[in-house]
């Protein structure tokens, strides 16, 4: 489990500071996919929910300072979203297109969800979606889009990505 920790820790953020520092800066991109939140759930649903657990605090972490959210927000988001996808560990075939699909769309909107649910506890300095946006509507299928395909390059490199530990709490 700790190369799991290990590699996903690098990978997530190599992914953030491409998000961050690359793409939020290409007038190209006005909607970008989650991929560290695609990369937790794939790292969750491959190793359980203790390992979605650990990654998702540390993918939260990092993504907290490398971007202007308040400290804490990502970690909370990730690590719940964690935790809950690993908990469907071993039960689902994630070599299907479809499953990565469905697991993406839900959760990009448990995030919406959780991020409306933070600003209505913590004020305003929590930034949430416009549900009736078409940008929504954009970045909720650049999720979906993209699920597969983040699943399908973490699939390269099975050694690096999946322990062979069943970690569940």
């Amino acid at each position: 489990m700790r190369k799991v920790i290990l590699w996903t820790s690098l990978s997530v953020f190599f992914i953030t500071l491409l998000q961050t520092a690359v793409f939020s800066h290409i007038s190209f991109f006005t909607v970008l996919p989650d991929l560290v939140l695609l990369t937790v759930i794939y790292i969750a649903i491959s190793n359980g929910s203790l390992s979605g657990l650990i990654c998702g605090f540390i993918a939260g972490l990092l993504a907290d300072f490398l971007s202007a959210s308040p400290i804490g927000l990502h970690s909370f988001i990730f690590t719940l979203t964690g935790y809950i996808v690993g908990k469907f560990y071993g039960i689902y075939n994630l070599n299907k297109i479809i499953f990565p699909c469905v697991l993406g769309g839900l959760a990009f909107l448990s995030k919406v969800l959780l991020l409306f649910i933070l600003k209505l506890l913590f004020g305003q300095n929590i930034h949430t979606y416009n549900v009736f946006s078409l940008n929504f509507a954009i970045e909720s299928a650049v999720n979906i889009l993209f699920a597969p395909l983040v699943f399908l390059f973490f699939n390269l490199f099975p050694q690096a990505f999946k322990s062979k530990e069943y970690g569940t709490i």
